[in-house]
């Protein structure tokens, strides 16, 4: 993410901010802020995420951060980046998980959310849509096709959706 006025990007995934109810009944709430550590980028946007692992873990996929980033070498070829970004909510400690199968380009702009199957209880993380290009905050790309990819979160194996009917890009 970034800075409402400025633009600026800002630590969103060295700075955890968590949103804590105080009351049982939700009337009151406060922020928290926790620093993680761990192999991430240090700023990043127009990803996806989800919880997973009973609300444990948190797993990142795609967007973009700053060339100078250390871990833009990992995405610098989107096609052949295959990895996502998983944190321990227990240790606050994020690692750069490889990732296997046909899996999508990394991507930007998409659409992500985690899902427990309920034929078997497999969680996974879905995601379609987006644009394969770099993309500044704030700006676009051309679009991606509307393919469905799901990664097991067990196994960081990702399936291609069959296919068949889809909706165009748009």
């Amino acid at each position: 993410g970034c800075d409402d006025r400025s633009h600026a990007a800002k630590p969103g995934l060295v700075e955890l901010n968590f949103l804590e109810f105080t009351k049982g009944d939700g009337s009151e709430a406060e922020w928290r802020v926790e620093a993680a550590t761990g192999t991430c980028p240090k700023t990043l946007w127009h990803s996806s995420c989800g919880s997973y692992a009973g609300g444990k873990k948190v797993v990142v996929f795609g967007g973009d951060f700053e060339d100078s980033d250390p871990e833009f070498e990992h995405i610098r070829d989107r096609q052949a980046a295959a990895l996502v970004y998983v944190l321990d909510l227990d240790t606050a400690v994020w690692d750069r998980v490889t990732t296997s199968g046909p899996g999508p380009a990394w991507r930007s702009l998409h659409v992500g959310v985690t899902h427990t199957s309920l034929s078997d209880s497999t969680e996974r993380l879905v995601v379609f849509g987006g644009t394969e290009d770099h993309v500044q905050i704030f700006s676009g790309g051309d679009v991606a096709d509307m393919n469905g990819f799901a990664l097991n979160l067990k196994t960081f194996v990702w399936q291609r959706s069959p296919p068949g009917r889809r909706p165009a890009p748009r």
